[in-house]
């Protein structure tokens, strides 16, 4: 045998680690872990912030071009007034159309992804639409296209996503928000931009 070999025999709990070295490797991925999840987890709260303006960009858009493909007033509906605790308010949109014959919608509901809600700012007192919503009628706010796909109102509307939450009927902004996108449709030609507040 081999000088090694005998060695490895003559000591075999010589093979493990002590308790100071597992207690040593413990306390680094312990501080990796304090390093790593925050960065993280503020990456996957930027991820909800930016897929919630591309979603509401798309419908947006998606609402422009229905307007002129089929030269009808289309309107996105924005609930900020439906019954305290309904889950839309402040939450969701929906594309809506008016045929001058009758109206119907374009697309469902969509909710924003969960921790991200809506603020509107430079909405006219034209900016408002009486749909169905939830086996009722209700009078909510609507960015309006009409058949040239124009804003119909005289400003520049804007759609304001922020993380935050719902509670007594009004949103609260998180206190160490990743920050706000702001969506603009700009008056008069309804092209839809996004910025970041």
């Amino acid at each position: 045998m081999t000088p090694s070999l005998l060695h490895r025999q003559r000591n075999p709990g010589r093979g493990g680690f002590t308790l100071a070295e597992l207690l040593a490797v413990i306390i680094i991925m312990a501080i990796l872990a304090a390093v790593v999840i925050p960065g993280v987890t503020g990456l996957t709260r930027g991820a909800s912030l930016r897929g919630a303006t591309m979603q509401v960009r798309a419908t947006l858009v998606q609402a422009r071009q229905n307007a002129i493909s089929r030269r009808a007033d289309v309107s996105v509906l924005f609930p900020e007034t439906l019954p305290s605790g309904n889950a839309k308010n402040f939450r969701a949109c929906a594309v809506y159309a008016s045929t001058y014959t009758g109206k119907w919608y374009a697309a469902n509901w969509e909710f924003l992804p969960q921790g991200i809600v809506f603020k509107l700012n430079n909405f006219g007192s034209g900016d408002s639409a009486t749909a169905p919503v939830d086996g009722a009628t209700a009078t909510m706010k609507a960015l309006m296209f009409n058949r040239l796909g124009e804003r119909s109102s005289a400003t520049a509307a804007q759609v304001w996503l922020m993380e935050g939450f719902v509670s007594g009927g009004s949103i609260q902004a998180r206190a160490k928000a990743g920050g706000t996108n702001q969506i603009d449709v700009l008056f008069p030609a309804g092209i839809v931009q996004v910025k970041r507040l």
